[in-house]
C-alpha cells in the first residue's frame, strides 16, 4: 500500500538519512545536520516542509518544499527535492507527486 504523510520532529534522523541517500546518488556532499533540520523544519518559524513516502510500511523517500511567493498568483510553493530509494521505485509514487 502507497502512502504519503507529513513529516514530524521525529523523522529528523530519517530525513537526515534521505538526504544522505539522495546526496550519495547525486554525487554531492551534505554538510546539513540534524540539529539543523530539526531547527530549520521543526522551530517556531520552521523554513520548510517534508512529506515522507511509504510503500508497505518501508520508507521509500521525501519531498521537501517551503512556500514562496508569486507576484502573479499571490502565493505559491518551491519543490526543493523529490527523492525515492531505487530499491522502491516503481511502487506507484508517480501519481502521488503529478496529482
Amino acid at each position: 500500500m502507497l502512502s504519503i504523510r507529513s513529516g514530524i520532529v521525529s523523522d529528523v534522523a530519517l530525513l537526515r538519512t534521505l538526504i544522505q541517500e539522495f546526496a550519495t546518488f547525486e554525487r554531492l556532499p551534505v554538510a546539513i545536520t540534524e540539529e539543523q533540520l530539526r531547527q530549520d523544519g521543526f522551530g517556531a518559524q520552521p523554513k520548510f516542509r517534508i512529506l515522507i513516502a511509504e510503500c508497505d510500511g518501508q520508507v521509500a523517500g521525501y519531498a521537501l518544499f517551503f512556500d514562496c511567493y508569486s507576484s502573479f498568483q499571490g502565493r505559491g510553493i518551491f519543490l526543493e527535492d523529490l527523492f525515492v530509494r531505487p530499491s522502491l521505485r516503481g511502487c506507484g509514487f508517480r501519481k502521488f507527486w503529478h496529482s
